[in-house]
């Protein structure tokens, strides 16, 4: 069974889109792309909206594919996912409202540490460092995320 992660943030044109192209790249280079898709959403986005140019440049500067267009977060798209990694604290306790007593996914935030802030508005060395520092992160928990539901993959 293919199990699912979905990236959630505000308006899904930053975080989240970098952080699924990321993790798409991660997966492939550890051949689990057979067994793990990758998704994300915003709790505030419009649906259609093209990833900012500056994840779209990181992106392409990796040798990533672009991600889609920005999704607003449904109950739908939470109750398909295996796993939720929202960016910030904020973009977790949304997710679970929606989910409501419904049965859904673990929703947790992607940093143990503490929120992921958002870049909208800054130079593209912010995103840099965003994408630095999601990469450290994505690396620690997708090895936990993967090797915990190894089996079910």
């Amino acid at each position: 069974m293919l199990q699912h992660i979905l990236f959630i943030c505000t308006g899904n044109t930053c975080r989240s889109p970098l952080a699924e192209g990321l993790a798409m790249d991660w997966l492939d280079q550890h051949g689990l792309l057979g067994k793990w898709s990758v998704g994300s959403a915003g709790v505030f986005a419009v649906d259609g909206s093209e990833p900012s140019p500056e994840v779209a440049a990181l992106l392409a500067s990796r040798g990533i594919s672009q991600v889609g267009r920005s999704s607003s977060l449904t109950l739908g798209l939470l109750r398909e996912a295996s796993i939720v990694l929202a960016m910030t604290s904020a973009h977790a306790e949304a997710a679970q409202r929606l989910l409501g007593d419904a049965p859904g996914p673990p929703i947790q935030t992607l940093d143990p540490s503490g929120d992921i802030p958002d870049p909208i508005g800054h130079g593209f060395g912010v995103y840099a460092d965003l994408a630095d520092q999601l990469d450290a992160v994505l690396d620690q928990v997708l090895k936990k995320v993967t090797h915990a539901n190894n089996d079910l993959g």
